[in-house]
């Protein structure tokens, strides 16, 4: 099946746009202190067969595409967390140069939502004033966004 194609005045992004926006980012950059933290969400209870040992040992492609666009934009201080490898990982808990992060992007699959669900909730423990913009992402919630930020714990 193919995708349809978008009408050629109705483009997302024109030619050369990208590289502008990112241009114009990273000369904005130098002026803010912003650290970012980039999780990855990963529920060990789906490990199954053929993946057990590439789910390990390989770092998922979209949590680093999204750091390295963060750091090629000028945003230096930015860290990523894959939650396979680092299983305590605490959103509400978490510190980058010694203060919690001004922005929190965690991405998941439909079956690692459970545990995005889980991040994002102890993410939302932390004290409004300091709390980071949380923004949600990844092939499950781009299709319901709704379900990122549901009050309901199922």
């Amino acid at each position: 099946m193919e995708l349809p194609r978008r009408e050629r005045q109705d483009e997302l992004l024109r030619p050369g746009e990208l590289t502008a926006l990112r241009d114009r980012l990273r000369a904005k950059a130098p002026n803010h202190d912003l650290t970012t933290v980039v999780a990855c969400a990963f529920d060990h209870r789906t490990r199954m067969l053929p993946f057990i040992y590439a789910d390990m040992k390989m770092a998922p492609a979209g949590s680093r595409a999204i750091g390295a666009a963060m750091l090629d934009a000028g945003f230096e201080k930015t860290r990523i967390v894959l939650q396979q490898w680092n299983r305590n990982f605490r959103p509400s808990r978490m510190r980058l140069d010694n203060r919690i992060p001004d922005l929190f992007l965690v991405s998941s699959m439909q079956l690692h939502a459970d545990a995005c669900r889980d991040l994002i909730r102890d993410a939302s423990r932390i004290d409004e004033a300091n709390r980071p913009l949380v923004i949600a992402g990844g092939p499950k919630f781009i299709y319901e966004p709704w379900d990122a930020f549901s009050p309901d714990p199922k």
